[in-house]
């Protein structure tokens, strides 16, 4: 039993010897090559230095001019691009401005000659309305003068023919207004009736006058303010014609020239409304 354990610890003992001794091993190998590593690249760079250490110095200024050149060939190369691209630019701007600028007078001719197209249609039109004006003056014009011959013909004929007239008179008794209006001319025309030419008179001498109704109704209520039945209950007005009592309305009775009218109030119609 003793003799299995120590047996045992012998055997680890030997592996633990074992596997430290590669590890060991392992590190050692890893260094030399990081070495050889190092060593290969410090001598290519060694050997670039004497490349370079044994071009000629004029070589290597040719080599830098030339770079240079190279440099300065490709910027001027770049601006004139950059410079090419502004003309276009430039160049189209331009050519818009000039599009423009010519659609501009395009349009401002246009509207010139519309205004001038508008003006001439103005001024046939107007030359139109003033002949049409015109016409129309002188036509109103040759109207008015005939139709101011025509009256001033009219009125000759009239002032050469006799006026027609009727003779109107209004009385009543002495007690009570005496005469109202004595016998007194009217002209008038042809058509009038009593009741037309007595209004008429009234009208210019300023008496009251009362009449009811119209034409064949029209009756005589009251003349200067005196009515029937003011002097009693038969008192009232009557009309003559040609010294003829009339049998109908005075707005219904026709009057000829050169006849005689007479209003006459009574006090009795009894005793003065007989013929």
């Amino acid at each position: 039993m003793y003799t299995q354990l120590r047996n045992s610890l012998v055997i680890m003992i030997a592996i633990l010897f074992i596997i430290f001794t590669v590890g060991c091993a392992k590190d050692d190998v890893t260094p030399q090559a990081e070495k050889v590593d190092s060593s290969s690249k410090h001598s290519e760079v060694t050997d670039i230095d004497l490349e370079e250490k044994d071009i000629p110095d004029h070589e290597k200024s040719d080599k830098n001019n030339s770079e240079n050149e190279e440099k300065k060939d490709l910027e001027v190369s770049n601006e004139n691009d950059e410079t090419s691209q502004d003309n276009n630019v430039t160049s189209e701007f331009n050519d818009k401005q000039t599009t423009d600028s010519d659609e501009i007078k395009n349009n401002q001719a246009n509207s010139i000659e519309k205004n001038e197209s508008s003006k001439k249609e103005n001024a046939s039109k107007s030359g139109t309305t003033e002949k049409s004006s015109t016409k129309k003056e002188q036509t109103n014009s040759s109207k008015e003068n005939k139709t101011t011959d025509n009256n001033d013909k009219k009125s000759n004929d009239e002032s050469s023919q006799p006026k027609k007239t009727v003779t109107i008179s209004i009385t009543t008794p002495g007690d009570v207004k005496g005469t109202i209006l004595p016998s007194t001319q009217v002209a008038m025309k042809d058509g009038d009736t009593v009741l037309d030419v007595t209004q008429k008179i009234a009208k210019e001498k300023g008496i009251q006058l009362s009449v009811r109704g119209s034409n064949a109704t029209a009756y005589m209520e009251g003349i200067d303010n005196l009515y029937e039945f003011d002097e009693g209950p038969l008192s009232g007005w009557l009309i003559r014609v040609d010294g003829v009592l009339i049998d109908r309305s005075t707005g219904d009775y026709p009057v000829e020239p050169g006849q005689s009218i007479q209003w006459i109030y009574t006090k009795n119609y009894l005793e003065n409304g007989i013929n």
